[in-house]
């Protein structure tokens, strides 16, 4: 009965090792290989040409009934068009000003929530996207983000 099995076994090695060597002799294997990586290929990676560009930090006194909050904003702008990254620090005074007036007339409550700081970043980017629109003739940056937030 061993026997047997054992004369099964090398059988069906024997015959997978054929086979096997059959493919790689005619090219199936390497065709069969070109075909699957010719059907895949990578995406491109949407961030690999954002660029960065980092406003000094922002310092407000919010005003409360009970007493003064300072908040300290240091925010980051995104963008995928280089040209756009001249024409950000180009106005970068009007972009600060517009900010500030911005930060200035946040409620400190609202801003304790992840969703208030989340409906500020929306703010600031439509901010900075209506002064780019105007002086630059697109939207130009893609996102803000806040790097820093710190009240007290």
């Amino acid at each position: 009965m061993k026997k047997m099995l054992m004369i099964g076994g090398g059988a069906i090695a024997l015959i997978g090792v054929s086979v096997g060597l059959s493919l790689f002799l005619t090219g199936g294997m390497s065709k069969q290989a070109e075909a699957t990586a010719q059907v895949a290929p990578a995406p491109e990676n949407p961030y690999k040409k954002a660029q960065y560009i980092k406003m000094k930090p922002f310092i407000i006194t919010l005003a409360t009934r009970s007493r003064p909050n300072m908040l300290q904003i240091d925010m980051s702008a995104s963008t995928t068009d280089s040209d756009a990254v001249a024409a950000f620090e180009q106005h970068m005074p009007v972009i600060r000003n517009n900010l500030l007036m911005l930060l200035n007339a946040q409620d400190v409550k609202a801003l304790q929530t992840n969703e208030g700081k989340e409906i500020l970043r929306e703010k600031a980017l439509e901010t900075v996207q209506e002064i780019m629109n105007e002086r630059y003739g697109s939207e130009g940056i893609d996102e803000i983000f806040f790097t820093k937030f710190v009240m007290q």
